[in-house]
């Protein structure tokens, strides 16, 4: 099984000459407001302190991996009951009427078993350590999805309260003309029902945009404002075809999730390590003293399981089975990001170009709703023209604004499939 590999000091610094204009570019480009909320999201969400009590439990693990085998005491003491087998000299509980055993013994890791605890204790912390950081990489990226829906219902709200103030000056003006018996009732409650239509909607949005900012809120703390753009924004298409490539390669070294994979992999190397090590047998020696009959003997101790049937096969085994399922997750998710960020890449560039004729578009039609309503109310055309040139306006600009949310949409994807998004700052 081949995989990218890269030394990670050339690694460092191909990622750094490839990122620093990328980061740069992002941090310029998008909104004040929301590379702080994302950032924010790093210290306010709640979720993410829980997950860091995983590190201190599994530093308390490698403390219990350190510990040595305590020491062993093991007292006998055999008496002579019957005082007719006894020695006749001494008394019933001399030391000539018994024998003593004391033996202090301790096992020993000879085989290194000790030596793998902790190194498997340590690849643990490091497998916790990828969890808060990767934590912390889907709440950025949860937070600027927030972000973006929020924006959308913004955008949403100004083009409502613009239509609503158009068709404001339009119900006063025909009010005036009915007064005049220029226009007919009819005519009037036409606009008036198109008025309440943008009103409702307008409350709807208004209100689906404050839960939205609650929900945000929640990532970025109680306390965070939302300085909105009124335009859409549309950042350029952060990388050219070659580096793509190169950011693929190197996602092996710096994408959260492929750490985690690749953390999760060294720790099933160090386990199977340990199994490998556990397969030894750990030997118990000591010292012995044994008196006997008030005769003084002394002795070394030495006791070793033969590892004839048990040699922790099926631990082994299933170590060996977590170290190549590790392996394969790391391929997998590679080529699962590479294709995405091709496809990502792909989109940002069609719904880019998708965007600028959004934006010739609505251009086109602000001219012509401007011309139609200034001669409908000059009473130049009918209320008919009008309504359908303000329909035609109005679904320029939405179309605007959602390709715009579209397209900022895949662009934190793509810094979030590349792993780019850890250089927001």
């Amino acid at each position: 099984m081949r995989f990218v590999q890269v030394g990670l000091s050339s690694a460092v610094a191909t990622w750094a000459a490839l990122t620093l204009s990328i980061s740069q570019t992002t941090s310029a480009q998008l909104p004040a407001a929301m590379r702080n909320s994302i950032l924010a999201a790093k210290a306010h969400y709640p979720g993410l302190q829980p997950i860091k009590y995983v590190v201190d439990a599994a530093r308390a693990e490698k403390i219990t991996a350190a510990l040595r085998p305590n020491p062993i005491f093991n007292l006998q003491e055999l008496q002579t009951l019957r005082r007719r087998d006894q020695n006749p000299d001494y008394g019933y509980f001399a030391d000539a009427q018994r024998q003593d055993w004391l033996q202090f013994t301790k096992d020993f890791n000879v085989f290194g078993q000790r030596k793998r605890r902790i190194e498997a204790a340590e690849r643990l912390i490091s497998v916790a350590q990828v969890e808060i950081e990767l934590a912390e990489y889907e709440a950025m990226w949860m937070t600027g999805m927030l972000w973006i829906d929020a924006l959308d219902l913004h955008w949403q709200t100004l083009l409502l309260e613009r239509a609503l103030l158009n068709m404001d000056s339009v119900v006063q003006t025909n009010e005036v003309r009915l007064r005049n018996l220029v226009v007919t009732t009819i005519e009037v409650e036409r606009t008036l029902a198109a008025r309440r239509d943008f009103a409702n909607r307008l409350a709807f949005v208004q209100a689906e945009l404050e839960n939205v900012k609650g929900a945000l809120r929640v990532f970025t703390g109680p306390n965070a404002d939302f300085d909105f753009p009124n335009m859409p924004i549309a950042p350029p298409v952060p990388v050219s075809v070659a580096n793509l490539d190169s950011i693929a390669g190197l996602m092996y070294e710096f994408h959260p999730m492929l750490k985690a994979a690749n953390a999760e992999r060294n720790a099933a190397l160090a386990d199977l390590a340990l199994q490998r090590a556990l397969a030894k047998p750990v030997v118990e020696s000591g010292l012995i003293i044994n008196p006997q009959n008030g005769t003084p003997y002394a002795g070394l101790y030495f006791n070793v399981a033969l590892p004839i049937f048990d040699r922790n096969q099926g631990n082994i085994a299933g170590a060996q089975t977590r170290v190549n399922r590790a392996e394969s997750e790391i391929e997998s998710r590679g080529r699962i990001f590479a294709a995405e960020l091709n496809r990502l890449a792909a989109a940002m560039r069609l719904k880019r170009q998708n965007l600028d004729l959004a934006k010739e578009l609505v251009a086109q039609n602000e001219k012509i709703i401007a011309a139609i309503r200034y001669s409908y109310l000059k009473g130049g055309t009918t209320l008919i023209d009008y309504l359908g040139a303000q329909d035609l306006w109005f679904n320029s600009i939405e179309k605007y604004n959602q390709a715009g949310i579209a397209y900022l949409k895949d662009y934190i994807d793509f810094y979030y499939q590349s792993g780019i998004l850890t250089t927001l700052e």
